[in-house]
């Protein structure tokens, strides 16, 4: 998956070049899965953290795509982009709200 780096100093820097939709949420179902399968509160909050950086880098793909389609429509990469982000979001979207709900979950939780 595609890393970003919050030091970026011109947002047209910033590119999306790639956007899988199995890859997140594979890692989405990891995150999930090592929460509830926790087995003290350190492991578990490492793997929250974890979460709230996935969870980073997607919103910030979202919204590249977003904005770089809302520019210029006729961009046929963001186009491509933004057309398969529609179809899969909300894919990625109900994983996300199944590791907020292992986390809800938690014994850790407190």
């Amino acid at each position: 998956m595609q890393k970003f780096d919050s030091d970026f100093s011109d947002f047209n820097s910033i590119q999306i070049d790639d956007f899988n939709k199995e890859e997140i949420i594979f890692k989405l179902n990891e995150l999930k899965d090592k929460i509830s399968s926790s087995s003290s509160e350190e492991e578990c909050v490492k793997s929250i953290r974890e979460y709230f950086k996935l969870s980073d880098t997607i919103a910030t793909i979202r919204s590249v795509i977003y904005i770089r389609h809302s520019q210029d429509v006729s961009d046929e990469k963001y186009t491509k982009l933004n057309d398969y982000l529609d179809e899969n979001y909300p894919f990625i979207n109900k994983t996300e709200n199944d590791v907020l709900t292992a986390i809800y979950n938690s014994p850790f939780k407190e």
